[in-house]
């Protein structure tokens, strides 16, 4: 099912989950300017400004023209009361300060119309018989920013499951799972990233459209490491100054860690591989920034020198760069996947 929002198959079986948060209006318009777009330096670029009541964004579609949209809580947004849609939308969008300038000269040329851009997602995205590929199967806050890549993703992802259970039919209900976790995971990540933005508008101007969207999201279950957190993660950095520091390791497995073959994407299958589970990764997890942790798990302990540990990861995987091996490692042992042994007594 790629039909979209319409969602013939999630619709038609029960799977459309339509949330009871705040609900979402775009409503768009095409201006025309009569030269150069003043103060946009690439007339290629996305443009998007917040306001008090919402936010809108531009994007050219064709020379000296671009749509520009407001996205609006028919709830909580002060609308124009009383007008037609123009009257609505010119209001809106004249709210947007940052657009006043380069709408200065312009003149709208076609619409406005709306669309709902709603939140919803599925109670499972694949099954015998289906796939719910894109917005069919869920709809993100378009100010996570991330609509297209992740109906991108989807589609591929999608794809391979589905090829996975025509070439190996044993392997269908494993791909399909697989399928229906990422998407959750998708939609979730998604969800934190709008909420984010929603709170820091929140905390400038306290206003009902940021507050209602600013709430508590679904959390993080650790499903998909957030690489730029765990950069600048006190244990992690702590672990990193620590391997610096020292003149030789003695590394070992950490408690309640183990190695279990667990689903993931080769070239165009969904198999099964060894991944590390341990309390920090329940899931599993096997690589970070293209460094195979499972591999550095079984060399670490071999090797008292943190430069020998780096360089027997390298020499099999020359692509990989010593700082985001040394950087693995120091998460790792934050996270207790490997830890020191104690020394005899």
């Amino acid at each position: 099912d790629a039909s979209g929002r319409a969602g013939v198959l999630a619709r038609g079986r029960g799977l459309r989950i339509e949330t009871n948060g705040p609900r979402t209006i775009a409503v768009a318009g095409t201006w025309q300017s009569p030269g150069a777009w003043p103060g946009v330096d690439d007339d290629s670029h996305t443009l998007v400004a917040s306001y008090a009541d919402g936010w809108a964004w531009s994007v050219p579609v064709g020379p000296g023209l671009r749509q520009f949209s407001v996205m609006v809580d028919p709830a909580r947004t002060n609308l124009t009361r009383g007008g037609d849609s123009r009257d609505v939308y010119l209001a809106e969008i004249a709210k947007a300060m940052p657009f006043a300038s380069i709408l200065a000269q312009a003149h709208l040329v076609e619409g406005p119309w709306g669309a709902d851009a709603s939140v919803y997602s599925a109670q499972r995205y694949a099954g015998p018989g289906f796939v719910l590929v894109g917005d069919a199967g869920s709809a993100i806050d378009p100010l996570s920013s991330f609509g297209v890549k992740k109906a991108l993703a989807s589609a591929w992802l999608g794809a391979v499951a589905t090829h996975t259970t025509i070439v190996r039919p044993a392997m269908g209900a494993e791909a399909f799972a697989f399928f229906n976790r990422r998407e959750q995971d998708i939609f979730a990540a998604a969800q934190r990233q709008a909420a984010r933005f929603a709170a820091d508008a929140a905390a400038r101007v306290a206003q009902p459209y940021w507050t209602a969207r600013s709430g508590p999201s679904v959390e993080d279950d650790g499903f998909e490491p957030d690489v730029n957190a765990l950069v600048t993660d006190p244990g992690v950095q702590e672990a990193f100054a620590d391997l610096r520091a020292r003149p030789s390791v003695n590394l070992t497995m950490g408690r309640d860690v183990s190695v279990e073959p667990r689903a993931a994407v080769r070239g165009h299958e969904i198999v099964l591989e060894p991944q590390i589970l341990a309390p920090a990764w329940p899931r599993g997890i096997r690589y970070i920034r293209n460094v195979d942790l499972v591999q550095l798990l079984q060399i670490a302990p071999h090797h008292e020198d943190v430069g020998r540990i780096c360089a027997v990861v390298m020499k099999s995987a020359p692509h990989v760069a010593l700082p985001d091996v040394l950087g693995a490692l120091s998460v790792l042992i934050a996270t207790g996947v490997v830890v020191q042994k104690q020394p005899y007594l």
